[in-house]
């Protein structure tokens, strides 16, 4: 029988050295895909929540669903915890506690998502955003009362690190109030320097932000005089200010 030869020394660092290229090549392809992959998983999961979110307005004579956390609303408690989830008004439509989370978020936040201001939530009691009477002016309560389910906000991806998990509602100023030029919470950017966010009707979206200052600040009461991304956002977050300014 014939004796086999080994590789040569040579030959093996030419081989280690074609392997490393055709790593190096298939590295970013890797890469993309898990960033796409990421970016799939989340859409599927707003997509998820706005339809739980829908579902629940349909199963209560259209009355939506509390936007804070905390008891009686769609997260049940005030505190970062699985049970926080699990006891909210959403859970018995979405029971897999990791739907409520982005795979791109590495806090140790229970939930990614939060619920539109207006959609029933913080919006309530936002002190600035209230008429002379103390009533809050962007406000919805029943599914009846949105113009257009399609281009209303429900569910925004929010990485809020003041109360150690995504607390309350996201907010910003609507257009026509006397702060339109400035945002109140700030978003992420974690997919393709965009986000993925769900309406009322069920549906979800995936946004890219125009402005990098959109995908980099993060922090509150930014002023943004005629930003694109926070025009964007005011035209689904109130909509009925932005039909009266753009018909």
């Amino acid at each position: 029988m014939a004796k086999q030869r080994a590789f040569t020394l040579v030959e093996l660092l030419v081989i280690l050295a074609i392997i490393a290229l055709l790593l190096s090549i298939l590295a970013p392809t890797i890469q993309r895909s898990y960033v796409l992959g990421e970016r799939v998983t989340c859409f599927s999961n707003v997509g998820k929540l706005g339809q739980a979110w829908f579902c629940f307005t349909n199963d209560n004579l259209g009355i939506m669903p509390g936007g804070y956390t905390g008891s009686g609303n769609w997260i049940g408690k005030y505190e970062n915890s699985r049970v926080a989830v699990e006891v909210g008004q959403l859970y018995p439509y979405i029971k897999t506690v990791g739907v409520y989370r982005c795979p791109s978020d590495t806090s140790n936040h229970w939930w990614t998502y939060s619920i539109s201001g207006p959609m029933n939530g913080e919006e309530r009691s936002w002190g600035s955003h209230k008429d002379g009477q103390g009533k809050p002016k962007y406000l919805y309560t029943k599914f009846m009362e949105l113009d257009d389910p399609t281009m209303s906000l429900v569910f925004m991806e929010e990485d809020d690190y003041r109360s150690g998990g995504n607390m309350n509602s996201w907010l910003t100023n609507p257009l026509g109030d006397s702060r339109e030029d400035q945002w109140i919470d700030y978003v992420v950017a974690w997919h393709d320097a965009g986000a993925n966010l769900a309406m009322a009707d069920g549906h979800a979206e995936h946004w890219q932000w125009a402005d990098e200052k959109t995908c980099t600040y993060r922090a509150f009461y930014r002023n943004d005089p005629d930003g694109p991304d926070l025009r964007r956002l005011q035209k689904v977050y109130w909509p009925r200010s932005a039909t009266r300014r753009n018909p």
